[in-house]
């Protein structure tokens, strides 16, 4: 996945695919972040099997970039898991996605 590493040239093609199918295949994309404190006790709790914490941050930091690299003709939601609760945020999504 892009955000978990260095490697982006891909990223404007895979960008323009999204695009192109997301008029006959809705495809918002949604992206749920957390404050990096948050992260930290998330990751003590429960470690991540294939990512550093160090690395989880950066991508955490990295996804938000993603958005204002999409078309403009497509919709797209941030949503910040810690202020909203699980609830809520499926609630959100849902009425996004409809």
């Amino acid at each position: 996945m892009w955000a978990y590493g260095e490697e982006r040239t891909y990223l404007p093609d895979l960008i323009a695919a999204v695009d192109r199918v997301s008029g006959t295949v809705p495809a918002p994309p949604v992206v749920l972040t957390a404050p990096a404190d948050e992260l930290r006790c998330r990751y003590a709790r429960e470690p991540e099997l294939y990512h550093s914490l160090e690395i989880v941050l950066r991508a955490n930091d990295r996804f938000p970039s993603l958005l204002p690299m999409l078309a403009t003709s497509l919709p797209s939601l941030h949503t910040l898991t810690t202020s909203t609760s699980p609830n809520d945020g499926f609630a959100q999504v849902d009425a996004f996605l409809q």
